[in-house]
């Protein structure tokens, strides 16, 4: 069995050093550590803590005995808490100003004793919200008028076996701000960086909202694709990247944040959000008609309408091609039919057997629908017929 304390117990913050976003919550432990090969009783710790409050906030402690038993290197403490010391040198009376003292005590008798290993006892979990920008660090003050940062042993009561104190944890604060995103039509987005010294890239998800795209996470590419790895890029070089592809469709929301890991691992921006023009849509108002078509032939000789550029009219394939030719024609006439948009949406499949099913369902022109075959109809008059069929055939097609 583990005996009283034979040497020393030092104190450290763990982690010493982490990145985050202002305005993320982090958390800093305190652990107790023996200073020899073996365990060591620990009766309670009392501890001055001090931080930057211009920069971080304390939100308060958490119990790192939250269960029963507790976890392996953590135990139950007596008392673990921020305690009144109005009557002593008051760093309690306000935990907003920097400074504060934390007390973790024991529970009494012989069987309860709380054990400070080489590996470290994790005596309690700071937690602080961050305020601002720059470089800040948590330390432990070795004493602030009569207050002390002291460790007691626990089988020997008021022997005080206080080690080393940790160096201070460092908190580096990463501006990762989300980018700008607009839509540039039904088939199209931009991303826009915010201005910054640091490569970054940008991550777009499908909004779940839409459950055709809510599998989608991609990364921007410099060339206006979408692809599997994200690229660094210092702002700078991305200027407004234009993106299409197979993901993005019309009438979808989609969320766009700034991925900072190559500055900090696991460090994004909060999302921006955007929705593409529904299917058909040239001018972004809201209906389609006549003059959209008008606008998409107009654009097949590369001169384009006032207030319409080349993402407003390459709507076709299903992977835009860069061009305006015939096939965004027939496309932005379709989409006047109320035809829907043709192509498979990513987290959908269509299988052979879909062919079966439709094939069961093709009842001929003005014979209404059986149920459950609506979702065949997609000229929507009520009937699946070789009209249907064409545009089952060219979804088939683009899987």
């Amino acid at each position: 069995m583990p005996g009283g304390a034979r040497g020393a117990i030092n104190l450290e913050w763990r982690p010493l050093e982490q990145n985050a976003e202002n305005g993320a919550i982090i958390a800093i432990s305190l652990y107790a550590v023996s200073d020899t090969g073996s365990a060591q009783s620990c009766g309670g710790v009392d501890l001055v803590l001090t931080w930057d409050s211009s920069h971080l906030e304390l939100l308060g402690r958490i119990d790192p005995c939250e269960q029963e038993p507790c976890a392996p290197n953590t135990y139950d403490w007596l008392q673990s808490e921020f305690p009144d010391d109005s009557q002593l040198d008051g760093l309690n009376n306000d935990l907003t100003d920097g400074d504060a003292f934390f007390q973790a005590l024991a529970r009494l008798g012989s069987k309860e004793v709380a054990y400070a290993t080489p590996g470290g006892l994790l005596v309690a979990i700071f937690q602080f919200r961050i305020l601002g920008t720059g470089v800040s660090f948590v330390e432990m003050g070795t004493s602030i008028g009569s207050t002390h940062t002291r460790v007691f042993g626990g089988l020997f009561p008021g022997v005080v076996v206080t080690g080393t104190l940790g160096s201070p944890s460092r908190v580096a604060v990463i501006q990762c701000r989300p980018p700008i995103v607009m839509t540039r039509g039904c088939r199209y987005l931009s991303i826009t960086p915010m201005f910054g010294s640091e490569p970054v890239a940008f991550e777009v998800t499908g909004a779940p909202i839409n459950p055709g795209v809510a599998c989608v996470t991609r990364y921007a590419q410099i060339d206006g694709s979408l692809g599997d790895e994200p690229m660094y890029l210092l702002p700078v070089l991305w200027q407004t990247v234009i993106l299409s592809g197979e993901d993005i469709h019309p009438a979808t929301n989609y969320l766009v944040r700034t991925d900072c890991q190559n500055l900090a691992p696991g460090v994004f921006s909060s999302p921006a959000a955007t929705a593409t023009w529904r299917w058909g849509d040239i001018d972004g108002d809201g209906d389609v008609g006549i003059d959209d078509v008008t606008r998409v032939i107009d654009s097949t000789d590369g001169v384009y309408p006032p207030g319409t550029s080349l993402p407003q009219v390459d709507i076709a394939p299903c992977v835009p091609d860069g061009a305006v030719n015939q096939m965004d024609v027939d496309a932005a006439v379709s989409a006047i039919g109320l035809l829907p948009f043709p192509c498979v949406e990513p987290c959908e499949t269509t299988e052979l057997s879909d062919l079966t099913l439709y094939l069961d369902c093709m009842a001929g022109p003005l014979t209404p629908t059986d149920a459950g075959c609506d979702v065949f109809d997609y000229d929507g008059d009520g009937d699946v017929d070789v009209a249907d069929f064409s545009v089952f055939e060219l979804i088939f097609a683009t899987k």
